[in-house]
This record gives structure tokens, C-alpha cells and sequence, in this order.
């Protein structure tokens, strides 16, 4: 996620349930249950809120009947400019986002594309196979993303009759070739309950939460003793819960297999660490 406050009033307005606590499992893992694709690697680019994005409406898709399918994370790199001026927050490219925003992206735009139509390129390393120049969408703000100018690292704007992006001639301005729309969005409450009832009935969630130390993080249920959950600054996908001695959270991360459990891990669930359940979103089909 784009680093910054809980947009909390954004979040309140869209608040909407579907699941109840007595339905609520013990535990629960969607990867299970064929609805979560594989582990991805976002490199060195802030891409996290599009891969928690893609990961839910992946979820989403797969739960409405159609095949499991990796969806675009490039689409979202290189088109979405959304903005919310009233909590400060914008999509910004690779320099992060919030998946809040993207999901109106989504409907605003007509759908989102296959991975597969168009592959994930802007963060991977520099001359490998596959690699793009990363580029910034028309629209981009930057007085909500802030001016790189002074880093060197000017912004290059996706221009859609070039290649430097990774779609057709146009793929911004039009819908063609979508493989999910979405209808609407919808927020979840705080409290860790209706998460997880919540979770159990939609499927995968979209969430942020404060990632300062998680780089850190081996294996085992994430207990931190000191975490902002005020000011978050990564986003994930919440796959399931259980409990090992405490509750938590499994949670889908865009850091590779080799990080962590297989690409996953596990945070504390029922104290809000890290400010987990701060910001819950999901696509609505």
C-alpha cells in the first residue's frame, strides 16, 4: 500500500456483510479449496496493492464458477490513477496504492485482464527475460504520490501505442478482452469476528496492514509486540484462520516461495496487530 493513514471514512461508507458468526468455521483455508493462485514476486516496485487486488478478485471469480485464473497486475500498474483526495490517498503506479481504490478502478474501467493477456513485467529485474520499463498511468497525481524528479526517478507515463507497457494499442481507454468485472466493492467492519465470518462466506479478502518488521518473519504465528496499526504500509491477501496455541490469520504475500511459509504467513488474530483488520475490502461480482 501506498504508506499513510487507515481511510477510514471511505472504508465506513462501503461497509457491508454477508456472512454471521454461527456460520463461522473453526478453521478455514481457501487455498483448500482451489481458490487462491500461486505465490507471486512483486521485486523491487511498490505492486503490492495490485497483487492483493488481482488475489481477491481472483478469489471472486473462481467462487462464481469460472476457471481459477491469475489476473493482471500490470493492467493495474500501468492504468490506474485513482485518487481519493479527501483521505489523501492515490494509486501511484509502482510507487503503491491502495486496493480500495482499485477495486472502483476496476469498475470504472470496464474489468480487469488476465495475467496471461497481460503479464506482469514492471518488477522484474532489470534485462531478464520478460522485463518492462516501468511507467506511471495518465492521470497519475503527484501531489498525492509525490514528485520524483528530485530522486532521478522521473516517471515514465505509459504511452498505449508503444511498448513499454505490456498491452495493445489502447488497453487503458478500453475493456476489450476482460476476464472479471465487478459490480460493486465492499468494506469490512473491525471487528475480527466478522472477519472471519466474513472471510468464510465471500472467500480471499484484500487487507493492509502495518509490514515494518515482516520482512523478518520465518515461520510461525507473527506475534509482534510493537506495531503501528495505525499506518500501514503493505498490502496482502487474507487466505484462512485457524489456531496453534493462539489464533491467527494465514495471509497470501507477493514476496516470492522463498520468503516466509512458501510465500504465506501467519499473524495473531483477535488484537489487531499491525492493524489487520483496519482496511478489509472485496470485489462484489
Amino acid at each position: 500500500a501506498k504508506s499513510g493513514q487507515v481511510p477510514r471514512a471511505a472504508l465506513d461508507a462501503k461497509v457491508k456483510g454477508s456472512g454471521t458468526d454461527t456460520d463461522t468455521p473453526d478453521e478455514l483455508d481457501w487455498r483448500d479449496m482451489g481458490a487462491v493462485t500461486e505465490v507471486k514476486d512483486q521485486g523491487a516496485l511498490g505492486s503490492c496493492w495490485a497483487f492483493s487486488t488481482a488475489g481477491n478478485l481472483e478469489g471472486q471469480l473462481f467462487l462464481s464458477g469460472s476457471q481459477l485464473t491469475s489476473l493482471s497486475v500490470e493492467q493495474l500498474l500501468e492504468c490506474d490513477s485513482s485518487y481519493d483526495v479527501a483521505q489523501g490517498h492515490a494509486d501511484c503506479g509502482e510507487f503503491g496504492g491502495w486496493p480500495y481504490l482499485a477495486m472502483q478502478y476496476v469498475i470504472d474501467a470496464g474489468g480487469l485482464r488476465s495475467d496471461a493477456v497481460m503479464p506482469y513485467c514492471a518488477g522484474i529485474g532489470y534485462g531478464q527475460e520478460g522485463y518492462c520499463i516501468p511507467c506511471m498511468p495518465e492521470g497519475y497525481s503527484k501531489a498525492l504520490c509525490g514528485d520524483y524528479d528530485d530522486d532521478d526517478q522521473i516517471p515514465l507515463f505509459c504511452d498505449e501505442s508503444t511498448t513499454l507497457g505490456q498491452g495493445p494499442a489502447g488497453y487503458c481507454s478500453n475493456a476489450d478482452g476482460v476476464a472479471v468485472t465487478i459490480n460493486d466493492w465492499k468494506a469490512i467492519s473491525t471487528n475480527e469476528t466478522t472477519i472471519a465470518a466474513e472471510l468464510a462466506a465471500t472467500g480471499p479478502l484484500s487487507i493492509a496492514l502495518n509490514a515494518q518488521r515482516l520482512q523478518f518473519y520465518k515461520s510461525g504465528v507473527y506475534n509482534p509486540s510493537s506495531c503501528n496499526p495505525d499506518n500501514l504500509d503493505h498490502a496482502v491477501l487474507m487466505v484462512g484462520f485457524g489456531t496453534d496455541d493462539i489464533p491467527y490469520w494465514t495471509i497470501k504475500n507477493s514476496w516470492g516461495t522463498s520468503w516466509g511459509e512458501d510465500g504465506y504467513f501467519r499473524i495473531v488474530r483477535g488484537t489487531g496487530a499491525c492493524g489487520v483488520n483496519t482496511a478489509v475490502v472485496s470485489g462484489l461480482i
